[in-house]
């Protein structure tokens, strides 16, 4: 996925069209910055205001690190 945006717009799209469980699956060398941070929070309360679920799966390390420090990883699910 190219940008945030898209992301975002992606998961929204797949989540209105009746995927009630969305899994976000990051397996590969992904890169997370601060906007796909927010676009997740963002989705994130998108899909669960409506009784839906968003999971993150195989998040690097690097990635896991930056969410634990800033206590992020608490208000994420989470999925080996």
């Amino acid at each position: 996925m190219k940008n945030a945006f898209a992301l975002k717009e992606l998961i929204i799209k797949q989540f209105d069209e009746g995927s009630k469980e969305i899994i976000i699956d990051f397996e590969g060398d992904v890169y997370l910055d601060s906007s796909g941070i927010g676009a997740i929070f963002n989705t994130q309360k998108y899909v669960t205001e409506r009784q839906g679920s968003l999971k993150l799966r195989n998040l690097s390390r690097d990635v896991m690190t930056i969410l634990r420090i800033a206590n992020l990883d608490k208000h994420l699910d989470i999925i080996p």
